[in-house]
């Protein structure tokens, strides 16, 4: 049976949430505000919160902000109202699931609550697995789409975080550094853009990248990334399909002077965070590579 914790400072509406949720076979708690949502979390442990937004003492809003600090996994439902759309807004933004207008209360809650649960789970247990990935290599083609490139970003960092690599702020290098490789492959190797426009400031080198995603030869161009992950080494490959440069001309990327200079930027921060940075003869392929901490150190 699933455990409802219910968060309505209307006694009144209380009841009828109650009553609706025990019809459709919840068990259900009932809470006044968000402080005793929060004691009761201890004791009552809900699988799922279904809170109204505006509340004494504490809204809905900082009742997630609190239990996405202590509770990560305990999936958060809204109940909206005309006027609290906003707060409904930063609410979902700081990691509540979903919501329900409390006007279709009765209609849609029970399909809701039982929608999250199965992906709550789902989430669970995909975690589980990836924390028993032992090895893991990837093959990716893409186009030269900055969004595409985060979410790659977003995969590596689950995959890295699941099986405990590094630490937080390590894994947070790490992604830095290989979106700086990736940032480079699409826009100095694929879109051809030069560092001098860069330097210059301005919008001009984001405008000329838009202009040139739909131009050819560019828009056709991909960038082709190998990720090797394991529990004491990450690696990642990158080509592009610019015309490519000779890496033997390229200066120290880590002399602090190069540290105010926006071209060079992303070498830097890739020497910098990674253990080891090469590229192929033609310049259009650079590999990183992160050991894990306790493995590079021989500890």
């Amino acid at each position: 049976m699933i455990k409802v914790l219910v968060v309505e400072d209307s006694s009144t509406q209380a009841v009828q949430i109650k009553h609706v949720l025990k019809n459709e076979g919840f068990q259900v708690l009932v809470a006044g505000d968000g402080r005793e949502a929060l004691e009761l979390i201890e004791s009552f442990a809900p699988d799922l919160v279904l809170t109204d937004l505006q509340m004494p003492n504490m809204d809905g809003l900082e009742l997630v902000i609190e239990i996405k600090k202590k509770r990560r996994t305990l999936p958060v439902v809204l109940m909206t109202d005309h006027g609290n759309e906003d707060i409904a807004m930063q609410a979902l933004m700081n990691g509540a699931a979903s919501y329900i207008p409390k006007r279709r209360l009765k209609e849609d809650v029970a399909a809701t609550i039982r929608d999250v649960m199965e992906l709550a789970q789902a989430t669970i247990e995909q975690e589980d697995l990836e924390r028993c990935m032992v090895e893991c290599t990837s093959k990716y083609e893409l186009e030269n789409n900055s969004q595409l490139i985060n979410q790659l970003i977003t995969q590596i960092e689950q995959q890295l975080c699941a099986i405990e690599f590094a630490d937080w702020n390590d894994i947070l290098q790490l992604n830095i550094a290989v979106h700086e490789a990736l940032d480079n492959a699409v826009h100095h190797g694929n879109l051809e853009l030069s560092s001098e426009l860069r330097e210059s400031g301005g919008m001009a080198y984001h405008e000329e990248a838009n202009r040139r995603r739909n131009l050819e030869p560019y828009r056709d161009r991909r960038v082709y990334v190998t990720t090797h992950i394991s529990r004491e080494r990450f690696q990642v490959s990158i080509r592009d399909e610019g015309k490519g440069f000779d890496p033997s001309f390229v200066e120290n990327p880590t002399s602090p002077k190069n540290i105010e200079r926006v071209t060079g930027r992303g070498m830097l921060l890739m020497r910098t965070f990674m253990d080891e940075l090469s590229y192929s003869k033609t310049g259009n392929e650079v590999t990183l590579v992160k050991h894990r901490a306790d493995e590079s150190s021989g500890t």
